[in-house]
């Protein structure tokens, strides 16, 4: 279950892309395994109706260019695959 869901759940705030951007950049910083949590978190973000932005993706960008290519590669989620073009 994503931070974010239990945030809702618990307390009834809807995040915004602040609270989406800051999630992200901590999964980012956690190595490969959080950069697939981040990506998965930005389509949750989406499904949300909270359109990412540049920051958004500045963010996953540069810390995508950290990966090692072919781990990233193999564990990369397919909505990262073809997210840029929604």
């Amino acid at each position: 279950e994503h931070v974010v869901s239990r945030m809702y759940s618990q307390s009834g705030l809807v995040p915004n892309r602040v609270v989406y951007n800051t999630l992200i950049r901590g999964y980012c910083k956690l190595g490969v395994s959080g950069h697939v949590r981040a990506l998965e978190l930005l389509q949750v973000m989406r499904n949300a109706g909270v359109q990412p932005g540049a920051d958004t993706y500045t963010t996953l960008l540069v810390h995508a260019g950290e990966m090692p290519g072919e781990c990233y590669a193999e564990d990369t989620p397919p909505i990262a695959q073809s997210g840029a073009n929604k």
